[in-house]
């Protein structure tokens, strides 16, 4: 039996389709979703003791300084102690300043200072607001996995510290957790 080319060709197609249509080599995997953009927490007396924790000790340089807390050099802001009990160390090229944390905003209260603009007798108390923080989550993937990242600090709307490498993991519903800590949900959108 003789066959014509357009009858093999015919076969070929056929063939073609049947494969394809039994799986082949096509995926339909759902694709990850990403978060839309990127995760402010405003501290504030629920978000501050929930989200400190996830602060601690990573060390933040504001390059133009801290005006609202009297530094106005290149300044690096360090949260220390604990998420029950925070407290805050300064540091620039003329000394250190170190007190406690607490929240209603961020409210810094000095106890000790050698920073020479900072000259304090006693405590010396600062409410900074709005203070808030901003993981770079913008277009990651929301997998579970650790990954990299950014925060910035954004205090009264116009002092920002440089941004500052972190790692952070965010789940299939958004969570996302920085050093072990609950920091905010993301809004997700479809990924690829």
């Amino acid at each position: 039996m003789r066959m014509n080319r357009l009858t093999l060709a015919s076969i070929a197609i056929s063939g073609g389709l049947l494969v394809s249509s039994c799986g082949g080599s096509s995926s339909s995997t759902p694709a990850t979703p990403v978060v839309a953009s990127d995760t402010t927490v405003t501290m504030n007396t629920t978000t501050g003791p929930a989200s400190i924790g996830a602060l601690l000790n990573i060390p933040v340089t504001f390059p133009n300084g801290i005006a609202a807390l009297g530094t106005t050099k290149s300044t690096t802001l360090t949260f220390k102690g604990t998420a029950a009990a925070p407290t805050f160390e300064l540091t620039t090229a003329d000394g250190t300043a170190k007190g406690n944390l607490s929240f209603g905003s961020c409210i810094f209260t000095f106890t000790s200072s050698t920073i020479l603009s900072l000259a304090i007798n006693g405590t010396y108390t600062v409410t900074i607001n709005p203070c808030s923080v901003t993981l770079g989550t913008k277009g990651q993937s929301a997998n579970g996995l650790a990954q990299s990242g950014t925060i910035i600090y954004n205090f009264q709307g116009s002092t920002l510290s440089a941004n500052f490498p972190v790692t952070y993991t965010i789940s299939a519903n958004g969570s996302i957790t920085l050093n072990g800590v609950f920091l905010g949900t993301g809004v997700l959108t479809s990924g690829s």
